[in-house]
């Protein structure tokens, strides 16, 4: 494969992967230009992210080869900047969309607030009626940071992984070295399997039916979203070290997974108004030493790392 084929396949794919979102940033902005805002029984699910995440891939892939011209070895880095400033600037422009609500009185306008608290109760609640009730008790400037932490958690780590990954197969195609291969191919397969659950959580939200007290399916789809997150950042940290000593290769990607999963468990924390899922009163479940985690949220995290360190180890067996 040459390297202007995997640029043109790794496009296609993220443009074709993109279609739906981008279709909601394209219904979002003729909506606004139409009517000043975004009718609140009409607001695309989801936009915040997975908008801006698609646009921020879209420009970042389009302008690697330019990239890897100007700044050769850094190319990667380059490209993760771009991204992460492109998604910066359309997350903050969609942020500040108006929602438009009828009988709402929370702006001198009395019908209309920033899609960002729209965002925030729609993940906390089930509904757009219940999401509406949550809204009702905001007052504007108020959304703590904190509540945006879980979508810019995800967000950073796709777009990172995404670039990273293209990039790996470009230096490898160009430099004709294979030594790569196996942890792009395992990063890659990471990455899809988190973005699918992504999805997955976007249009059945794991089968949520009862605030925070959940079922055990939606609590393991929970977990696996949050174990795949950690593996995803654990994996992309080794491939960036597969060159490393073992215990830089493998403990700490390991490491890194552990405390990704911890970050996005506090972002889940945060977006859900300080609380997180649970099944039950039983010990498992219970938060334990004075934190929010349970005994069975510990185990996600340490899992989380271990697999990472197993795969790792999997993919790398001639080291000791």
């Amino acid at each position: 494969m040459t390297v202007k084929k995997n640029y043109f396949i790794s496009l296609t794919a993220i443009v074709l992967a993109s279609v739906y979102p981008l279709y909601m940033g394209v219904t979002a902005l003729l909506a606004y230009l139409r009517d000043g805002g975004i009718i609140a029984e009409q607001y695309p699910r989801y936009i915040i992210p997975f908008t801006p995440i698609s646009i921020a891939l879209i420009v970042a892939v389009a302008f690697m080869p330019q990239l890897f011209k100007l700044l050769k070895r850094f190319a990667q880095l380059g490209a993760s900047v771009l991204g992460l400033g492109v998604f910066v600037a359309a997350e903050l422009a969609l942020e500040n969309t108006i929602i438009i609500m009828e009988n709402v009185p929370l702006l001198d306008s009395a019908s209309g607030l920033p899609l960002e608290y729209w965002q925030l109760a729609l993940c906390r609640e089930l509904t757009e009626a219940e999401a509406q009730q949550v809204v009702m008790t905001q007052v504007p400037g108020t959304v703590s940071p904190l509540a945006k932490l879980h979508f810019y958690l995800i967000a950073v780590l796709i777009v990172l992984s995404v670039i990273g990954v293209v990039y790996g197969f470009s230096r490898m195609i160009r430099e004709g070295n294979r030594e790569k291969r196996v942890p792009l191919w395992t990063q890659l397969a990471a990455v899809a399997a988190f973005v699918g659950v992504c999805i997955w959580v976007c249009f059945t939200g794991f089968y949520r039916t009862d605030g925070l007290n959940v079922s055990a399916l939606t609590a393991g789809m929970n977990s696996l979203f949050l174990l795949l997150f950690g593996l995803t950042a654990g994996t992309y940290a080794g491939t960036l070290l597969t060159r490393q000593k073992p215990i830089l290769a493998r403990w700490l990607p390991a490491m890194i997974a552990f405390l990704a999963t911890l970050a996005i468990y506090l972002g889940q924390f945060f977006v859900l108004g300080r609380q997180l899922y649970h099944i039950g009163p039983c010990f498992p479940f219970l938060p334990i030493f004075s934190t929010p985690f349970s005994a069975f949220d510990f185990g996600v995290m340490l899992l989380s790392g271990a697999v990472t360190w197993l795969i790792l180890w999997l993919i790398r067996p001639q080291e000791s």
